[in-house]
């Protein structure tokens, strides 16, 4: 620990991480009373919301209705702009269901409002750094920016920040990828704009089209494993938003692995945009408007929590009434892990939009660690469950959930292992959380 520090903060409840849980567990916190930090690396709220453009918010409405919470808040206030700035559609595959596209500006800007009525106070561009312990306790965290080095210290740490960096700095046993070690492909997301769109969808959907470019993997400008090219309806008029561009064997927890996949993917982009202006018709005119900065990383480390959600709980459909914080139907969504890996969209359900399984509370509480939680896709699970409860209306609720607990642990003055799951679960409801407990979605 240093001596001299350039400020030394200190609150009720620290979030690291600004991305959809993080912003929920921030965000609720604050609500019922807590002075709230929230510190994100980067320049933006949102996480994959704002980094990939036009990426849909799906996972928010398993059996065809909305999993309720914040979640719900923030969409019906996105939809009640005037005009509407955000859109529910359903998507033709029967194993997608329903997701939610939006005006990525006006819905940042919401974000933004929310974390500012709620009285939380923002570090952008700030990274973290080293976690001091104090025995089974975080002490405190040093985080870094263009000032220097400062000091944040809290009752309690809710851990968002994707890759799991203060849980794992603290400690907290974690798994990362599947059992070979293999992560998900990385993908670079992009929007093309002046686009034909009623000739752009030529099937009886106007959502959503898939086609085979054969002829670009034959050029050897993209490799075979991707030559299925998928885009869909973006927000904004004449642009079509492409979450395609894979790059495989990306290691997510490597920033020169994460730039070397993202030059990879960022010529496949230029590849596929040339061969779409010069042989398909809706897109004579097109241009690009927008490549993510980087690929996407879709799973890195998953932390020992005091339950472990497993792929035989999901096919199940297991409910946990007394301690299920979410309720979730997304498919089990592979990406392609290492070289040759499938990309697989494996539905949970037999009859799709039937039944869903629910997430319990305590697979975002560490077994030691008193004053730490997380949430977001770091959750206790196995590789295959987490690639269908990694949805960002999933992690939304996840932290609400632990946004909620941070408030019990501090009032109660007990270590978060103590919060009772069954008190999280019924503050949760009251909130407008669907589906927990006994009660049906």
């Amino acid at each position: 620990m240093k001596e001299n520090y350039v400020r030394i903060l200190e609150t009720d409840v620290a979030v690291l991480g600004a991305g959809t849980s993080g912003l929920c567990a921030a965000i609720e916190a604050a609500r019922e009373g807590m002075q709230v930090v929230l510190i994100e690396g980067s320049d933006r709220l949102g996480g994959i919301m704002s980094v990939c453009q036009g990426m849909p918010l799906g996972c928010g409405y398993p059996c065809q209705k909305s999993v309720g919470g914040i979640f719900k808040e923030y969409i019906d206030s996105l939809m009640a702009q005037d005009p509407p700035a955000a859109w529910i559609r359903l998507l033709p595959d029967s194993a997608y269901g329903w997701d939610v596209y939006y005006n990525q500006d006006i819905a940042m800007a919401k974000f933004y409002q929310m974390l500012e009525d709620a009285g939380v106070h923002l570090i952008l561009r700030a990274y973290t750094g080293e976690v001091m312990m104090d025995k089974d306790e975080v002490a405190g965290i040093e985080y870094h920016d263009v000032l220097g080095t400062s000091l944040l210290k809290a009752k309690v740490y809710i851990d968002c920040t994707g890759n799991g960096d203060i849980a794992a700095r603290a400690g907290v046993p974690y798994e990362v990828g599947d059992e070979q070690g293999h992560m998900m492909a990385g993908t670079l997301t992009f929007i093309m704009a002046n686009v034909d769109t009623d000739a752009a969808f030529p099937t009886q959907d106007k959502e959503c089209h898939n086609f085979q470019a054969d002829e670009l993997v034959e050029s050897g400008a993209i490799p075979e494993g991707i030559k299925t090219i998928y885009y869909t309806r973006n927000a904004n008029p004449g642009q079509v938003f492409f979450n395609w561009a894979m790059a495989r064997e990306v290691d997510g927890l490597d920033p020169e692995s994460i730039l070397q996949g993202s030059n990879k993917a960022r010529k496949y982009i230029l590849a596929l945009a040339d061969y779409l202006r010069k042989n398909v018709p809706a897109f004579k005119n097109a241009y690009l408007d927008g490549i993510g900065p980087l690929v996407g990383i879709r799973d890195t480390r998953r932390f020992e929590g005091m339950y472990y959600l497993t792929e035989q709980d999901l096919m199940s459909r297991k409910k946990f009434p007394g301690s299920g914080i979410v309720c979730c139907d997304n498919v089990f969504d592979e990406a392609g892990r290492g070289a040759d890996g499938a990309v697989t969209h494996d539905s949970i359900v037999t009859v799709k939009n039937s039944d869903y399984y629910q997430i319990p509370f305590e697979t975002l509480v560490p077994r030691k660690i008193r004053n730490l939680m997380f949430a977001g896709r770091i959750m206790s699970a196995d590789a295959r469950a987490m690639t269908s409860s990694r949805g960002m209306a999933s992690c939304m609720i996840m932290g609400q959930a632990t946004g909620a607990a941070s408030v019990m642990a501090i009032h109660n003055h007990t270590a978060v292992q103590e919060v009772s799951p069954a008190e999280v679960v019924k503050k949760l409801q009251q909130l407008g959380v669907a589906g927990l407990g006994d009660e049906a979605l």
